[in-house]
């Protein structure tokens, strides 16, 4: 981006800025199933693109239906968490990414845990 600034004698100055557009924080996490045996683990992978960068990531867990979370991980820069639900039912599992500017997007799945 320039600027330029012309004084009453006709002198220019120009001046030069760098500016840098960020795409908005898109949570790109993933699943590794989306159905599982009771005794089983899923693997749940946190990405995130655009923001600020500096991610960190929360993972937490809850039966559908339920009202209380589980949290697996507060946030922090670990990318990837296993999650071993303890009952055949259908579970959400909610993804959070926040990056440096403290904007935070969620991502939900829905795990079925089978007997």
């Amino acid at each position: 981006m320039r600027v330029k600034v012309k004084d009453a004698g006709g002198s220019v100055v120009n001046k030069d800025f760098t500016v840098t557009v960020q795409g908005e924080l898109q949570n790109t996490a993933t699943l590794s199933a989306r159905t599982i045996r009771k005794g089983s683990s899923v693997k749940v992978t946190a990405k995130a693109t655009g923001g600020q960068g500096g991610y960190l990531y929360a993972v937490y867990y809850k039966q559908q239906g339920q009202t209380n979370w589980t949290c697996v991980q507060e946030y922090r820069n670990n990318t990837t968490v296993t999650i071993t639900p303890r009952a055949a039912k259908v579970y959400t599992i909610r993804v959070k990414v926040k990056d440096a500017g403290g904007s935070v997007v969620n991502k939900d799945f829905t795990l079925t845990v089978t007997a």
